[in-house]
């Protein structure tokens, strides 16, 4: 079945390309002059798709091959209704064993089932600023090269957050050694990669030896100068019949990394690991640990949202507003206003008022004396047009 997927997606892998030169184009226009966007770990919205280091990219990739995506924050049982997670950290902290022991259990529970698991450890705002600052000048430039400083001090100072807790048994990123730009790229995905590429490394990721649960079957998918990038591990005994999926980092997967043609290819044959038409759930954490829990979390209602500040105090007064608004402008008989004075040229008017003063006159002969008038003449002077001309009406 993989085989079959692979060969069915393969064909499309290259009408892709365009995306990353366009989101190349827009990060470049959103970023030039402003305060760079670099946001990490975003799928979707109006900043992720602007961030140097979000991942909508990679979303809309997934999304043209047929996949339906969703966000998810919770480790809840949703979770179940999917074959495939892919879950990027995006918080400077550990994972949890709790958090570990829910995905190994959903691995578990399924069949092949696939986790994809991206480790933070990669910002694509230094290669943006590396990238820029040579067409750059004046302030801009000084601006730049002050940005590119910091992030350089901070690699170099940064605490050692590796991104994995005790606990967790299919990964372990190792000790920070530095950062470096790979010059040579090997495994099974490097002898299908033409294009240039950026993979970046600041650790050495060790492959899972004697991990909990059994002796599982790792497979190297690639490799950045001698050391692993990209593996695959399957045969767990807790859970044989799925596989984890490891990554250093996102230094191919982020928008900014799109813009590179070897790093789309890269990201497709990551998205080759994908059954096609399989929904896919990107697991979404930060900063907080995400919950566990066997049951969905019961959704706030109306009554509950009105309880909480500030819609607690709003609510009232938006209530009173609401009621004033009613009886000022939504009376039975509409608001009482000035009739528009009547218009004088309207001819209908005139003959009304003449009519009025030859009944108030009572004079009858005098009354019959003006209409034989106006038969006589104004009928003839207007030579068989208008209403005199017309059927005669009855009095």
């Amino acid at each position: 079945m993989r085989i079959a997927t692979s060969m069915r997606t393969t064909g499309r892998r290259w009408t892709r390309l365009p995306l990353g030169l366009l989101i190349a184009a827009l990060l470049a226009s959103a970023a030039w002059g402003q305060t760079l966007p670099n946001e990490y770990g975003g799928w979707s919205g109006r900043t992720s798709r602007r961030s140097l280091n979000g991942f909508s990219a990679f979303s809309e990739l997934l999304r043209d091959r047929g996949h339906t995506v969703r966000t998810w924050r919770q480790l809840t049982p949703t979770i179940e209704s999917y074959d495939t997670i892919i879950w990027i950290p995006a918080g400077d902290r550990q994972i949890t064993g709790d958090e570990s022991d829910r995905i190994a259990r959903w691995l578990d529970d399924g069949y092949e089932r696939t986790l994809i698991l991206v480790l933070k450890d990669y910002d694509a705002t230094r290669d943006y600023l590396e990238d820029v600052m040579p067409q750059t000048q004046g302030t801009q430039a000084q601006r730049y090269r002050r940005e590119w400083e910091l992030i350089v001090a901070r690699d170099q100072t940064s605490p050692d957050v590796a991104g994995i807790g005790d606990g967790v048994e299919f990964a372990d990123p190792g000790p920070v050694q530095g950062r470096t730009v790979a010059s040579r790229l090997s495994g099974p995905w490097a002898q299908q990669v033409s294009g240039p590429t950026r993979i970046v490394t600041r650790r050495t990721l060790k492959l899972p030896l004697n991990p909990i649960g059994g002796s599982p079957t790792t497979s190297l998918l690639l490799g950045a100068d001698g050391k692993p990038f990209v593996y695959e591990i399957r045969n767990y005994s807790r859970y044989p019949n799925s596989r984890v999926i490891v990554v250093a980092n996102g230094s191919f997967l982020v928008n900014y990394g799109f813009t590179r043609e070897g790093n789309r290819e890269l990201a497709n044959l990551l998205a080759d690991e994908i059954p096609y038409d399989e929904p896919v759930l990107f697991l979404e954490s930060g900063e907080q640990e995400m919950s566990v829990s066997d049951e969905e979390p019961e959704l706030p209602t109306f009554w509950d949202w009105m309880k909480t500040w500030p819609l607690s105090f709003l609510f009232p007064h938006l209530i009173l507003v609401g009621v004033l608004t009613y009886f000022v402008y939504v009376p039975l008989f509409g608001r009482p206003r000035r009739l528009p004075p009547p218009s004088r040229s309207d001819l209908g008017q005139h003959v009304d008022s003449v009519a009025a003063l030859l009944q108030r006159d009572g004079d009858h002969e005098r009354a019959t004396r003006i209409l034989n008038h106006y038969r006589e003449q104004v009928r003839q002077d207007s030579r068989g047009l208008g209403v005199a001309s017309g059927r005669r009406r009855k009095s």
